[in-house]
């Protein structure tokens, strides 16, 4: 697996869009299609419940919800890696410890403010396998109720690739 990571720390504002609004990763370099993909938010710190959102969207447009309206978080500084294959959705903790946890989309039909695409979105990494991994991913970050904000030090992804099977000529 390749790691990409965002450019920079996000600031996560009351009720708005984080800035910058959508942080990008920029992918190059692989070869093949993309086979796995897990999501590595570090130094998150965030206080209010059911209110953050993460939308991931690849360079060829599928959009996936890695976290919505988690129930409950409390994140001080926590880094979450986000796995299809992981034990346990993210909103099985109260106040979610460091560790890897599946996505969670608590409101499936809930839209982030353009210009992310509108619901409905995937809630999985597999929405991606089979795609070209190289270009700009967008990440797109929103708080959505009131009475808290926070950041994020580094929005990541580890991406696998693998060549693709060609099948079009039987013997």
């Amino acid at each position: 697996a390749s790691e990409f990571c965002t450019p920079g720390p996000l600031t996560i504002p009351d009720t708005l869009p984080a800035v910058p609004y959508p942080p990008t990763v920029a992918v190059a370099g692989l070869t093949g299609v993309v086979s796995k993909v897990t999501a590595v938010l570090r130094g998150l710190t965030h206080t209010g419940p059911l209110d953050i959102d993460v939308l991931l969207v690849s360079p060829t447009g599928q959009p996936s919800m890695l976290m919505s309206d988690v129930p409950g978080p409390v994140f001080t500084g926590v880094t979450l890696v986000l796995d299809d294959n992981a034990a346990l959705p993210l909103g099985y903790f109260f106040n979610p410890p460091s560790g890897t946890y599946q996505p969670l989309d608590n409101f499936p039909g809930d839209s982030l403010p353009p210009p992310a695409p509108a619901a409905p979105y995937a809630n999985a990494f597999s929405v991606f396998h089979g795609t070209n991994p190289n270009g700009t991913w967008n990440v797109y970050v929103a708080d959505v109720n009131p009475l808290d904000s926070g950041s994020l030090d580094r929005f990541c992804l580890d991406i696998t690739t693998m060549t693709p099977v060609d099948d079009s000529n039987p013997s």
